[in-house]
């Protein structure tokens, strides 16, 4: 007997299977390193123009940290870990600024882990051209 979806066809979705995967602070690390640090990676990714170029470097970027890490990591769970880094990132940084009497909630990410993205995000410029997050000051600034 064939088993049936509730739609009455036999079910040719395909099933997300061990999509789930566990980052540990170390991976999380290296793939930070590897984006800012590792001159080939980070100049595959920021001179990539085109979709397929793009995939390419992601690509590239994920053979490179599961070489490092001794695990399989595809190309989109490096580009979507690194997106939701940045994402909680900004979000972390944002909700930091606002002032109020609301209750502080718990950080999405951990303290240790926070120093990771603080260092590999501070200073860089947005999409929308403003720094996310800039804790350098000018000796002109202090002089006066």
């Amino acid at each position: 007997m064939e088993s049936t979806s509730a739609s009455g066809g036999t079910g040719t979705k395909k099933v997300k299977t061990g999509m789930c995967f566990k980052w540990s602070n170390n991976m999380i690390a290296d793939l930070l390193w590897l984006r800012f640090t590792d001159s080939d990676v980070k100049h595959r990714l920021e001179a990539a123009q085109t979709k397929t170029q793009t995939a390419l470097a992601w690509q590239y970027f994920a053979s490179v940290l599961s070489q490092s890490q001794g695990v399989v990591i595809t190309r989109e769970q490096v580009s979507q870990k690194y997106r939701k880094l940045k994402c909680i990132y900004r979000k972390e940084k944002r909700e930091a600024g606002q002032t109020g009497n609301c209750a502080r909630e718990l950080r999405e990410i951990d303290d240790a882990l926070w120093g990771i993205p603080h260092d590999a995000f501070s200073g860089r410029v947005g999409l929308s051209g403003e720094v996310l997050l800039d804790s350098h000051q000018d000796d002109d600034e202090g002089d006066s």
